[in-house]
């Protein structure tokens, strides 16, 4: 399979050609799943197999093409526990009923709303308020389920995935995929130079202190776990459960069926983990980067 990160490689000179904003972002890229970023250090318990493994750290960066299918995947899961509302249905329509009657008084009493003639307001009102009031608040067609995978394709994807780039020849030209929605979503293929391949990747590179998912109100970032608990609490409903890390053993298992603890040479053992190495430094040039190991 052809990579962004194999470009990168085959183009030692791309940062004279992106914008110095970006160069941050690619060497990220250019150097995730390396030795440069660090790595786990794993030997087989099977002391006739003793094989050595290593496994190198991810960029963990949201615009990598491979950390970046990972970001969405773990958002996914995280967005459809939240399957109930906020506010039940039984709780909204007595609020809405009482909210819109009490607008209601204060816009008739101010002449801005004007009654049949021999109209008795508080009879009307109080009549109003023994009906049962029909809140639309149906669930989105198709479930949560279904809106959090289309969500999650435009607001935790890349700008292009490994699996689109059909490839790159001898001259760093690159062949990818594409969709032309203006020929009836038909599937074609375009060559760019690697140059203009990355020139247009970096557009969709978002600027420091961007995101793409802001929250406001009651779900804004700032003391949001608080607010919205005391407001649960107020409600008589159950606080949210706190998130739970999962291993990236069990992600990878539950994922691709792969079970990462088992020795990829006997196939039979387990691995141990030695040491953890990390680098000291992650310059954006193209020095090489010192690493100190750190014993398990």
């Amino acid at each position: 399979m052809f990579t962004l990160q194999q470009l990168l490689k085959a183009l030692p000179h791309w940062r004279t050609v992106v914008p110095p904003g970006t160069h941050k972002v690619l060497s990220l890229i250019e150097r995730c799943h390396t030795a440069a970023l660090g790595y786990h250090h794993y030997q087989c318990t099977d002391p006739a197999c003793a094989h050595v493994h290593y496994l190198y750290h991810s960029c963990r960066n949201r615009h990598c093409p491979h950390c970046g299918a990972d970001d969405s995947n773990q958002w996914k899961p995280l967005k459809k526990g939240f399957g109930d509302f906020l506010f039940p249905y039984p709780v909204m329509e007595p609020l809405f009923k009482g909210y819109f009657l009490e607008h209601l008084s204060r816009m008739i009493s101010q002449a801005m709303v004007k009654l049949p003639q021999n109209t008795d307001w508080k009879k009307l009102k109080n009549l109003l308020h023994e009906k049962r009031w029909i809140i639309h608040a149906k669930k989105p067609f198709g479930g949560p389920a279904q809106i959090v995978e289309y969500l999650a394709r435009y607001t935790h994807k890349t700008a292009i995935s490994n699996h689109r780039i059909k490839n790159i020849d001898e001259q760093n030209r690159v062949t990818f995929f594409y969709k032309d929605y203006a020929d009836n979503r038909k599937v074609k293929t375009m060559t760019l130079s690697g140059e203009e391949f990355l020139k247009r990747f970096t557009q969709h590179i978002l600027p420091r202190g961007f995101v793409r998912i802001r929250h406001y109100g009651i779900l804004g970032n700032n003391k949001r776990k608080k607010r919205v608990a005391a407001i649960l609490e107020k409600m008589n409903l159950p606080l949210h459960p706190a998130p739970v890390k999962t291993p990236l053993a069990i992600k990878l298992l539950s994922m691709y069926g792969k079970d990462s603890t088992l020795c990829p040479k006997c196939g039979k053992a387990k691995l141990v983990l030695v040491s953890v190495c990390y680098p000291v430094s992650t310059p954006l040039n193209n020095n090489p980067i010192r690493a100190g190991p750190i014993a398990a």
